[in-house]
């Protein structure tokens, strides 16, 4: 199996609803009232899981870099990463084609969910 197909099997598991891009083959799907991206972008056996959520402008930019670095400097497993515009919180693993331990997918939620948490407590908001 791929991700993907790992992916979309843990979302049915657990009666997640999910979208599937035709064009690109990225899943979407809510978690806890936030929108997570399954990116199909680097090849079949990785699991790439993103949510985009802050937006970066001139003003902010310096302050949203140290609140980047200091919690990627505490977590491990969970990057984040600011662009031109946006705040990436990401979370990669290689799945084996059998035997993947679904429960692990539920980790990666769970520590996405808990870093952009402490971005909005680390940034004041």
């Amino acid at each position: 199996m791929t991700a993907k197909d790992y992916l979309i099997q843990f979302l049915e598991s657990e009666g997640y609803r999910y979208e599937e891009n035709p064009n690109s083959g990225h899943v979407s799907f809510k978690f806890q009232g936030t929108k997570y991206v399954f990116l199909n972008n680097s090849g079949k056996q990785l699991m790439q899981i993103s949510i985009l959520f802050y937006d970066v402008n001139e003003d902010n930019r310096f302050t949203v870099l140290e609140t980047c670095n200091k919690i990627n400097n505490d977590k491990a497993m969970v990057k984040l990463t600011a662009d031109d515009d946006t705040v990436w919180a990401n979370w990669e693993d290689i799945v084996p084609e059998d035997g993947y331990p679904l429960q692990r997918i539920d980790m990666a939620l769970n520590m996405l969910n808990q870093a952009y948490r402490l971005f909005y407590e680390a940034i004041g908001e």
